[in-house]
């Protein structure tokens, strides 16, 4: 990520090699965020070592629950969903309050909420919690990362329900699928999401107007 914006260029037109954090970053780049809120968690140092090449700020807090209430804010004034982070285990959960907050005002959230690795799910290691389950009835929907090479997939999927459900969205990734190889094209928003405008891709709706054209009934 020595230059985002020439990396970005490429990779919206064709898929590239690169990490899994390199994916979750450039999506991130990709829907606007300047800012992530949340305490630093060793399950996510290397997406976080990305963070400034990006130009994305990691903004700390004193205690998690504080980093949804000003995701909350930053949404409410800007109209981009605000994106939290934490620890796996104390460091998600400390945001229920506000997470929960967030949800009965609507307003759009991505909490990316790193699990255990998954050589270790089930066997109650370090900080495990069923973070899915905590978060199911406070927020509009939980994804789950089931595999690295869908990271960038995912949370497109939690970045489009934040949006057309107007609230917070859980993406949980297990703390390894930070790591390794992949191949990956970074989409716009756009391409996979209406806007807050109720707008869709203009080249599509072309294509769509054009077919209706040309149907014929048989």
């Amino acid at each position: 990520m020595t230059n985002t914006k020439e990396i970005m260029k490429e990779m919206v037109n064709k898929k590239v090699k690169m990490t899994p954090s390199e994916a979750i970053v450039e999506t991130l780049v990709a829907e606007g965020v300047k800012d992530i809120y949340g305490i630093l968690g060793s399950a996510f140092m290397d997406m976080l070592d990305l963070l400034p090449t990006a130009g994305i700020n990691f903004v700390p807090v004193r205690h998690e629950q504080s980093s949804a209430h000003m995701a909350d804010a930053y949404t409410r004034v800007t109209g981009v969903a605000g994106v939290v982070i934490g620890q796996n285990g104390p460091g998600i959960t400390n945001m229920v309050t506000s997470v929960a907050a967030a949800n009965q005002a609507h307003t759009p959230m991505v909490i990316i909420s790193p699990s255990a690795g998954t050589p270790t799910i089930g066997w109650d290691g370090f900080q495990e919690c069923d973070q899915v389950s905590v978060f199911k009835s406070i927020t509009k929907e939980t994804v789950r990362v089931t595999h690295r090479n869908r990271v960038a997939e995912t949370l497109r999927t939690a970045f489009r329900i934040a949006y057309a459900e107007r609230g917070p969205v859980l993406y949980d990734i297990p703390r390894d699928y930070f790591y390794g190889e992949l191949e990956e094209q970074i989409l716009s928003p756009h391409q996979y999401r209406v806007d807050a405008r109720g707008s869709g891709d203009p080249a599509s709706i072309k294509k769509a107007v054009e077919l209706l054209k040309n149907a014929e009934i048989r």
